[in-house]
């Protein structure tokens, strides 16, 4: 079973941060980061840090070639072509710079994929 995790900029200062737990709440989004109690073993929420939306990405579960995790959004090379990752029809599709071509995202080609950006940066 792949790790459920998510990237996003942070609204303050445009960082890229990392969770496994998303709060929509008041039409915005926040990643929460907990702080488990070694005594009661429940999760405490200890950060909540806003998000901006259009940022939110899941990881696939899929690494490139070069051991780098693939998220939803990130921009790959593959044997000379470039996609974007998306996630359409319940699963990891990539997609063709002009929108195209697209093909499901797949363990067995991971080989071929080599993360060299995403949509948000230039």
């Amino acid at each position: 079973m792949r790790e459920i995790k998510f990237r996003a900029k942070r609204n303050d200062t445009y960082q890229w941060v990392y969770s496994n737990s998303v709060i929509r709440t008041c039409g915005r989004i926040y990643f929460v980061f907990m702080a488990g109690s070694p005594i009661t073993l429940i999760p405490l929420v200890d950060v909540c840090v806003e998000v901006i939306p259009e940022t939110v990405g899941q990881f696939t579960g899929l690494q490139d070639k070069n051991g780098v995790a693939i998220y939803e959004d990130d921009v790959l090379m593959v044997k000379n072509s470039i996609f974007k990752v998306k996630y359409h029809g319940g699963s990891f599709t990539i997609y063709s710079k002009d929108d195209i071509y697209c093909t499901t995202l797949n363990l067995n080609n991971h080989n071929f994929y080599k993360v060299i950006g995403n949509i948000f940066e230039k």
